[in-house]
């Protein structure tokens, strides 16, 4: 997230310049062969939360908390969300929304936490809400063009981001923004093409977006812009997924984490000072079925996911450096 999802940097964008121009593919498409597994160490052990879905959490922090929401098990398409002041205890369950089939999004913007998701069922229109307090969530709205995954959210230097694939079979990327969380900015196409869910976070000045290949093509990819109009061309993370890859910053490094490739349900992890130049990934936490999230909060880096194959509880674990 956040996102699927995540979140914060420093970008200087203006609100409503927000063309695309698609950079030439600086990487072949061809997915590359996975390094041995190597463990990163540093991870605490995995610890449940919530309730259960379907699919993947989104994180991110506000205030001194720690949220998380995602949609209900099963065919519950309802939007759920906790929080926790330490990383341990978290608050009881509460809905927020409408309905989705798909993963919410979450980021913070002007001191409030937005979230963000399409519609219920086959309703592919996109929707936000957000709150100042964690608890009152203003009504819904309507943003951007379809969608039939999750968008994806980010916030930098006041400007709200949001990126996702096309409605249906599109399999092109989108972004649009707001400068005061009401207003947005008409759709403009990035990067390449996805047949799942992007990726969002900021650093150093530059918007970085992050998704697998479309169709079979698990490769995934990475593109950044400094002024949200102009991105780089694609550039590889050394990893494979069947899903959406969560993006985050801390301490200068941008982090990726991602479930394995076709039937792999070991999740995996990857950091770049530059968005081009990344470490080799390490696996990390158990496993899961769909992609899991990341965020910085108090100065560590937290992933979230839900279980494995059948397993639709919700796990997290954290990091100081995210090996």
């Amino acid at each position: 997230m956040l996102s699927k999802k995540t979140i914060l940097g420093a970008v200087p964008i203006a609100a409503v310049a927000v063309a695309a121009l698609i950079g030439p593919a600086t990487a072949s498409a061809a997915v590359q062969p996975a390094a041995a597994a190597v463990v990163a160490p540093h991870w605490t052990t995995q610890a449940t939360f919530g309730g259960g879905s379907s699919s993947g959490p989104s994180l991110a922090s506000l205030n001194g908390r720690l949220y998380a929401a995602w949609k209900g098990a099963d065919g519950d398409q309802r939007l759920f969300y906790s929080s926790t002041g330490d990383g341990v205890n978290w608050t009881t369950q509460a809905t927020f929304g409408g309905g989705s089939s798909t993963s919410p999004t979450l980021a913070v913007f002007g001191n409030r936490l937005f979230a963000a998701w399409k519609g219920a069922g086959s309703d592919q229109r996109l929707f936000y809400s957000s709150t100042s307090d964690g608890v009152n969530w203003t009504t819904q709205a309507g943003f951007g063009g379809g969608s039939s995954d999750s968008p994806a959210l980010a916030s930098s230097n006041g400007i709200l981001y949001a990126a996702w694939k096309g409605a249906g079979s599109d399999s092109r990327l989108f972004t649009a923004s707001t400068a005061d969380g009401v207003n947005w900015s008409g759709q403009a196409q990035f990067g390449g093409g996805t047949s799942a869910a992007p990726s969002l976070t900021a650093l150093g000045g530059r918007v970085y977006a992050a998704w697998k290949g479309a169709g079979t093509d698990e490769q995934l990819y990475t593109a950044s812009s400094s002024d949200g109009a102009n991105w780089t061309g694609q550039s590889i993370i050394p990893g494979a997924s069947s899903t959406s890859p969560g993006l985050a910053s801390l301490n200068g490094r941008v982090y990726a984490v991602w479930k394995g490739a076709d039937s792999d349900e070991h999740l995996y992890t990857a950091s770049s000072f530059d968005g081009v130049n990344w470490t080799a990934q390490a696996q990390f936490g158990g496993g899961s079925s769909d992609s899991p999230s990341a965020t910085a909060f108090a100065g560590q880096l937290y992933a979230a996911w839900k279980g494995g194959d059948t397993d639709q509880r919700l796990f997290y674990a954290s990091s100081p450096n995210g090996s």
